[in-house]
């Protein structure tokens, strides 16, 4: 791929290719046919991961071995998705060609679809009123059903389906039949047989996986990406901002000129960053949903309200996405029309409207904006909606200012409770959004009240990566961060240190390994085959044994398969090296495959490669804290490509956005009007902090965020699963002249997971006990009143990881707590 893939895209990657092989094997082996179902919150990539699997599946990688003659058949219900999709794939991809990738129409009269190519196909092109494809004659040799169907009956084992928004093709058809998309699934009667590997793509993936569980015929194979995965990855936005009359009556016209302040102050954002940062300016777009049907002279109002609002939104500015695609002419005014998958790269537009939701089509990372003027019935369109409008400009959260990452929508036409309404929906299953939804927003700065000196210790507050269950070689990410280290300056030496290193590593293995290297060495060069000489007439067979010297391409192979092996260049470097010191090619390949094929060399070269990053790590964190977002952000990929969390710092933005409703606290470290910070709480948490703010020693506290980079993670294990838990609280007291650092996290004790996080808590507070002067875990007692536990205490830690309930967690804070 062109660009590196996130911790969950590259997890999903490696799942589905791992679930198509096994499909194709398991057809091949016994004609089962299997059903792969890709879920993944919308705009978590669900495209670059199919992009990613079949180019792992056509040229193959370290695990995976190339299927050049695959043809992938994809189909969509949407002629411009597909042209869509197939743009993504050039841009993303490093291997697939544009010749591989086709675009089915009437000139494809062919027989059979060719290996190696990637063929866009929409339901329409196979209905019966498709004539330039269905209907054979003069003009058509074969019917696009007839190419179909031939190409998986030749060649089932090279052959994948992929439906893209699966869930609208496993609709069931009215009067019972059978839809476009099940006929290519299932197969069609006659000489169209099912397809033995579908691959069904969506955010919402429930009326696919029944459909396929309710027709019994394949094996399921379900792969979910997981949300909060997605949140941490910076690709999607971190905040849903909801504002709406707080009254009864007629706000259509303040609204639409509140959004438009909200697009300017977004635009200045934009272009304060792209300075700052020296990065591309992003033009912020505001999308308004008009009525169903409204009219030329409502159109008319809302322009005047806009060009009101801000000059710059006139002429270009403005255009719709409406089913009649020409201009609208609204007497001395006229609104252009702007395909769907053509917003984002349209240099001069500004504000876009829109009748019905675009549920499929449209990408358009820098929508920031949304107004509706839909009725509060029609909340399901908004939803659908707002889908479109979650992912990030600059495809990763922007550690610098907090606001940057948030969209805002605007509901004139609803009340609390219609947005409560919204909110649900919006949270559900069916529209799979991952955005924290806050309404009555407003911004929040650093709160001029807290010392620089305070805000020092914040940026020196260990926190933690979050790994993937499928992970990135370490020899991979040592090259990387070696290559990374050299093109921001911090090391002019890395890439040759990082050869250095894994040459000199596997030099220690060969020397380790001895004689038994060069019997090994010896025993590839032989190949022992056998010959059966049968006596026609007897029956007998007489063997004989023979030894042939391998040939140079099954030395590549073995070669091959060493390169797999110890990933990335290692193979290749360690090679030059014994080419240099005198060894012949050949010989020199297979010293490598020889060495690579004793089990604890790779183990060694990934540790020693671990090492070299770890100590990077901590020689260079300051520095890469230093660098611009972009390159910062290059650093973090790689950090949570580890096969466990590795420690980075908190990055603290200039401004966030909080929820107005609630009470006003002072001493936040950030904040609105009056220097004080909104925030709800209630039960135990207003408690901890009432008790907190009484003390005069305080100077800060944070409410610490459930994700992100400005949020203290830390990791934990719940059975046996690698987890991440965020405390509720950082308090900082000055003492003696100096700063100390306090976390304390009320939990319920009932739930299942306070034992597991809890035991995590405490094993971070012991490997960073110089920096906190207490860790506390906070419940409350049989009294009512509050119950703290030292965490930093061994014993307590101890008797942590043994508790498996409620019973168990109060018993130790009867035997190791105290009053809060």
């Amino acid at each position: 791929m062109k660009f590196q893939l996130t911790g969950y895209q590259t997890d999903a990657t490696a799942d589905v290719v791992s679930a198509i092989e096994e499909g194709l094997g398991r057809y091949a082996k016994n004609s089962k046919l299997t059903a792969v179902a890709l879920a993944a919150p919308t705009g978590a990539g669900k495209t670059v991961i199919a992009t990613a699997a079949i180019e792992k599946l056509l040229f193959g990688d370290e695990f995976v071995e190339p299927r050049p003659g695959l043809t992938v058949l994809w189909v969509t219900d949407d002629p411009s998705l597909n042209q869509q999709t197939k743009n993504k794939m050039l841009l993303s991809s490093s291997q697939i060609k544009p010749g591989q990738l086709v675009t089915v129409d009437p000139s494809l009269d062919q027989r059979t679809l060719d290996p190696g190519r990637v063929y866009f196909c929409h339901i329409q092109q196979l209905g019966k009123g498709a004539t330039n494809y269905v209907k054979t004659g003069n003009k058509r040799q074969y019917s696009l059903w007839d190419t179909i169907g031939t190409t998986i009956r030749e060649r089932p084992t090279d052959f994948l389906l992929i439906i893209d928004e699966a869930h609208h093709g496993a609709r069931a058809k009215v009067g019972g039949g059978k839809t476009i998309t099940s006929q290519l699934m299932d197969g069609a009667g006659g000489n169209f047989p099912p397809s033995p590997v579908v691959l069904g793509i969506s955010a919402t993936p429930t009326r696919f996986i029944d459909a396929i569980s309710k027709a019994g015929q394949r094996t399921l194979e379900p792969i979910t990406v997981d949300p909060q995965a997605v949140r941490e990855s910076g690709l999607l936005k971190d905040k849903l901002l909801i504002r709406h009359p707080a009254e009864t009556q007629p706000g259509d016209s303040t609204l639409l000129e509140l959004a438009v302040e909200d697009l300017k102050f977004m635009d200045k954002l934009w272009s304060k960053y792209s300075v700052e940062q020296n990065e591309p300016q992003v033009a912020p777009v505001l999308v308004i949903q008009v009525k169903a049907k409204v009219t030329n002279a409502e159109l008319a109002t809302h322009l005047d309200t806009l060009a009101s609002a801000w000059s710059a939104l006139d002429g270009k500015a403005i255009a719709h996405a409406f089913q009649e695609h020409a201009t609208l002419n609204l007497g001395t005014r006229s609104i252009r029309y702007v395909a769907p998958q053509d917003i984002q790269d349209d240099p001069h537009l500004r504000v876009v409207l829109f009748k019905e939701a675009l549920t499929t089509g449209w990408d358009c990372p820098r929508a920031e904006v949304m107004l509706s003027f839909r009725s509060a019935q029609d909340y399901t369109y908004i939803a659908q909606l707002i889908g479109r409008m979650v992912r990030t400009p600059l495809a990763r959260r922007i550690a610098t200012d907090d606001v940057l990452n948030s969209v805002s929508l605007y509901l004139p036409h609803y009340d609390d409770e219609q947005v409560k309404t919204v909110i649900e929906g919006l949270q559900s299953d069916e529209t799979n959004i991952t955005a924290t939804i806050e309404t009555d927003s407003i911004v929040c700065g650093r709160n001029p009240k807290v010392s620089k000196t305070v805000w020092d210790v914040v940026l020196g507050l260990p926190t933690y990566t979050r790994p993937g269950k499928h992970h990135r070689n370490e020899v991979a990410r040592l090259n990387a961060l070696a290559a990374l280290l050299v093109g921001n300056d911090l090391d002019s030496k890395a890439i040759e240190t990082a050869r250095n290193h894994l040459v000199g590593t596997l030099g220690v293995e060969a020397k380790r390994l001895g004689s038994d290297l060069l019997d090994k060495v010896t025993d590839f060069e032989k190949l022992e085959y056998q010959t059966q000489a049968v006596n026609l007439l007897t029956g007998e067979v007489e063997k004989t044994t023979s030894m042939a010297t391998i040939n140079a391409k099954n030395i590549e192979d073995l070669f091959r398969r060493a390169r797999r092996s110890l990933g990335d260049a290692a193979a290749k470097w360690y090679w030059d090296h014994l080419c240099d010191e005198g060894l012949d090619p050949d010989e020199a390949k297979l010293h490598v495959a020889a060495l690579t094929d004793d089990a604890s060399v790779p183990k060694a070269l990934e540790s020693a490669s671990k090492q070299l990053i770890d100590t990077w790590r901590i020689k260079y964190n300051g520095a890469i804290a230093e660098l611009p977002d972009a390159k910062r952000a290059l650093f973090f990929n790689i950090w949570q490509q580890s096969r466990v969390p590795e420690q980075v710092t908190m990055l603290m933005p200039s401004q966030i956005t909080a929820s107005e409703v609630g009470d006003r606290w002072a001493m936040h470290l950030y904040s609105n009007g009056g220097n004080k910070f909104p925030a709800a709480l209630t039960g135990w948490e207003h408690q901890v902090l009432k008790s907190e703010l009484e003390k005069p020693s305080l100077v800060g506290w944070y409410r610490n965020p459930t994700g992100g980079l400005s949020a203290l993670a830390v990791p934990y294990t719940q059975s046996g699963v690698a987890r991440t838990m965020y405390p509720d609280f950082i308090f900082f007291h000055e003492v003696a002249g100096e700063i100390v650092v306090d976390i304390v996290d009320p939990h319920r004790p009932d739930a299942a997971d306070t034992g597991s996080k809890w035991t995590g808590l405490a094993f971070y507070a012991s490997n960073h006990a110089n920096m906190f002067r207490r860790v506390s875990a906070v419940i409350q007692g049989p009294d009512k009143k509050l119950m703290s536990l030292d965490l930093k205490n061994p014993d307590v830690g101890d008797a942590l990881s043994k508790a498996s309930n409620e019973t168990d967690i109060r018993k130790i804070f009867a035997t190791f707590g105290g009053d809060y």
